[in-house]
């Protein structure tokens, strides 16, 4: 079974001018597209490496798309948003999958 692996975290606030651009994401605790985002986290102790562990524990295989953290600050730029082009509908439709199912962050392309 193969189940996405991604995730975007930023806390928004509307009291802030100053918008989110794709550098704080780099500078928060990183940007990881497709693979590298596996090698980084791969053995750490953080959620991400908790659901690796356990994805090689059970044999399910993580495809990887975009993980990344900017620090709190104020709305996310469009054209940050325009750089992530790896979505779960276009993985889901290079995996040939016709129906992801959405578990949380994660979705489930079976």
């Amino acid at each position: 079974m193969r189940i996405a692996l991604g995730g975007v975290s930023h806390e928004t606030s509307t009291f802030i001018n100053r918008p989110t651009a794709l550098a704080d994401f780099e500078q928060g605790l990183g940007l990881f597209r497709g693979q590298e985002g596996v090698e980084h986290f791969r053995g750490t102790n953080m959620c991400t490496g908790g659901f690796l562990d356990g994805a090689a524990k059970h044999g399910f295989e993580p495809v990887p798309l975009l993980w990344t953290f900017a620090y709190p600050s104020g709305l996310i730029e469009r054209r940050t948003y325009e750089t992530w082009p790896i979505t779960p509908t276009t993985r889901a439709a290079e995996h040939r999958a016709t129906r992801p199912k959405c578990c949380g962050p994660f979705w489930n392309w079976g």
